[in-house]
């Protein structure tokens, strides 16, 4: 089980049947399955009358927005031919909920098969991650910010994302210190105070395509290759450390073939680290960890989790 899984659903699945499906797209719905992954949207495995092939219904339920956007994200890297994502067959942005129709990928959610893969296994898959992460990271944008529904960047972020300013304003709110505690909170302060050096480093010229949510919950898994990149709601331009911070977010629960495997194939795949990569990777992340904690949705696994992490991350400087 992804250690998210355990975290509650943001947004409440959205329960629907064949009749009401098949009412949604226009056309007769043979088998209903919902899937699992994602505790904000609602996907659906689905056979439609005269396709032999299943395909994939997507309903955007947490942000209206991000259906427009992905369908273009898939569509500009299906084009690109160098990361495997689904293809989108039609979608309907200004429906309520909007959704995605998209083809089926083939595989097994990653996360799923890491916890029984073999050694050579787990880093042949990682290797296949790292080397998809490179080719995501090689298509680059005149600047750093979101994208909007037609993949035009919005107001430029800073280099870091103004890193240390959004992480102090957090840490000056009321939920982020509520839920870290009095202690851990100083000590989170006092950290990001004496990293403000890492918003320079940071610093991507010109930054890559972010997924943003690159983790083996979002990949799907074939024998030893990455078979499929799912759910690019969150993607963005700006620093490649971003989507290592992620990926590797709980590097010390995983087998050191899970780490090895991913960098390697990122350097074989053309990615470039910087010496410090480790380290700015933890830094950025740390943005991403107390966003989780200023959710207003107060959820103690998705708690205690993030605490964790922050402490490990705050071992840096011993």
């Amino acid at each position: 089980m992804a250690v998210e899984e355990r975290w509650q659903r943001g947004f409440t699945f959205l329960e629907l049947g064949a009749e009401q499906i098949g009412a949604l797209l226009g056309e007769r719905v043979l088998e209903v399955a919902s899937l699992s992954g994602g505790l904000r949207n609602t996907n659906y495995r689905l056979r439609l009358a005269g396709d032999a092939e299943p395909v994939v219904l997507r309903l955007y339920t947490a942000e209206a927005e991000a259906c427009r956007r992905e369908a273009a994200l898939l569509r500009l890297l299906d084009g690109h031919r160098r990361v495997p994502v689904p293809r989108v067959l039609r979608s309907d942005p200004d429906a309520s909920p909007p959704w995605m129709l998209q083809t089926f990928s083939p595989g097994e959610r990653m996360d799923r098969v890491l916890q029984t893969a073999s050694p050579a296994r787990v880093e042949a898959l990682c290797s296949s991650a790292g080397r998809h992460l490179a080719a995501i990271h090689a298509v680059t944008f005149p600047w750093a910010g979101f994208f909007d529904g037609q993949l035009q960047l919005l107001e430029p972020l800073g280099p870091a994302y103004g890193w240390s300013a959004m992480l102090e304003g957090w840490l000056g709110g009321e939920r982020v210190p509520a839920r870290l505690g009095a202690e851990l909170s100083q000590r989170l302060l006092a950290f990001v105070r004496a990293n403000t050096w890492c918003e320079e480093r940071l610093g991507t010229n010109p930054p890559s395509l972010l997924h943003a949510d690159y983790k083996p919950w979002n990949l799907l898994a074939g024998e030893d290759t990455v078979t499929a990149v799912l759910d690019w709601e969150f993607a963005f331009a700006g620093t490649p450390m971003n989507d290592l911070g992620i990926f590797l977010r709980y590097r010390e629960r995983e087998r050191p073939e899970y780490t090895r495997g991913f960098i390697a194939g990122y350097r074989d795949g053309g990615g470039r680290l910087p010496d410090d990569w480790p380290r700015l990777s933890r830094l950025i992340d740390l943005i991403s960890l107390c966003g989780f904690l200023d959710r207003e949705q107060d959820d103690p696994t998705r708690t205690s989790d993030v605490q964790q992490l922050i402490a490990a991350t705050l071992e840096l400087d011993g």
